[in-house]
């Protein structure tokens, strides 16, 4: 079973995950579906309406990372950097939080790397306002995967992040799926939510 201090000790560039990381914020679309003036106070399930894939914006950092949103509203692939460059590489897929108030965001994440050397030089993780989660396990196998459940405010900036620390050797590919947004069910109201089977 590989380790950190294993495969470091080659010639590769590898650093850990940054803990914050500076997001340009002037993706911001003007097309969302609700302005940022109202309630968003139904849920949404899936990459649809409000999160639907138009809303969100993909920055490759100059990489050749990708995201495919072709099964979407079901789920969407994000793919690292792999241009053999040999430097550092952040590809995110963001959105800003719609509506003017807060919500449990949700989501399962099944991750693949297919770098030789395994799932350290191609972490996966998401970004809240700049500060960064990783969800990848340096030390684990090649295949991961989990669900992550959150709260974010109105105004929040979310990205999915492919990192790659040297864009060599091959790439990292997660799948996203069972994704939701819940806003607070209005005063004396339930709100239920269907969700879709889980894809694995």
């Amino acid at each position: 079973e590989r380790s950190v201090q294993d495969t470091i000790s080659s010639s590769r560039n590898w650093q850990p995950m940054p803990t914050e990381l500076e997001i340009s914020t002037s993706y911001r679309q003007m097309t969302l579906r609700i302005p940022s003036t109202q309630s968003l106070t139904t849920p949404v399930n899936g990459f649809s309406n409000e999160f639907a894939p138009a809303n969100w914006t993909f920055d490759s950092d100059g990489g050749d990372g990708s995201v495919d949103t072709g099964n979407a509203p079901t789920s969407i692939r994000l793919f690292s950097s792999d241009n053999q460059s040999g430097d550092a590489n952040n590809s995110t897929y963001c959105i800003t939080i719609p509506g003017s108030n807060e919500g449990v965001l949700e989501f399962d994440w099944n991750y693949e790397s297919n770098d030789v050397d395994g799932p350290l030089y191609d972490p996966f993780g998401y970004i809240v306002n700049g500060n960064v989660t990783q969800l990848s396990d340096d030390n684990g196998a090649d295949v991961q995967s989990g669900n992550v459940s959150f709260t974010l405010n109105a105004g929040d900036q979310f990205c999915f992040l492919a990192r790659s620390t040297d864009q060599q050797f091959g790439r990292a590919e997660t799948l996203v799926s069972n994704f939701s947004f819940t806003p607070p069910a209005p005063t004396g109201e339930n709100v239920f939510t269907k969700r879709t089977p889980r894809i694995n």
